[in-house]
């Protein structure tokens, strides 16, 4: 399965997803609607997916903007800056759980990502 094919099913299968290139990867942006211990509870998250993906997993995910768990920072997340805004960057892997080279492996990865939001810690 190529790139292009997973990404056309995670934009299928996502809300309000958009794709684009940032830094040489590619992008899958999507927004989610997260639990009551997280603000703010609209948030839009991004995957960049690494030039030899699927060979190479993703290193975690993105939040667009500022994000906080019982008014805290979350845990396994730090803020940087991309082309002049906030992210919040969290360096939460699967270990070994996706099949990166099937068709839905960037949407499973997605999937996972947002699993992040259950957790209210």
């Amino acid at each position: 399965m190529t790139l292009e094919d997973q990404l056309r099913y995670a934009r299928e299968h996502l809300l309000e997803t958009t794709v684009g290139v940032l830094d040489g990867m590619r992008t899958l942006a999507w927004k989610v609607t997260v639990g009551e211990h997280w603000s703010p509870q609209a948030l839009q998250l991004v995957v960049m997916i690494p030039p030899a993906y699927p060979a190479q997993a993703p290193s975690g995910f993105d939040v667009v903007g500022s994000v906080s768990v019982h008014g805290a920072n979350p845990a396994g997340a730090g803020q940087r800056n991309v082309g002049g805004d906030v992210w919040i960057h969290f360096c939460w892997n699967p270990s070994g759980q996706i099949p990166y080279g099937s068709v839905d492996g960037i949407w499973k990865f997605a999937k996972f990502c947002e699993a992040r939001f259950r957790e209210t810690h």
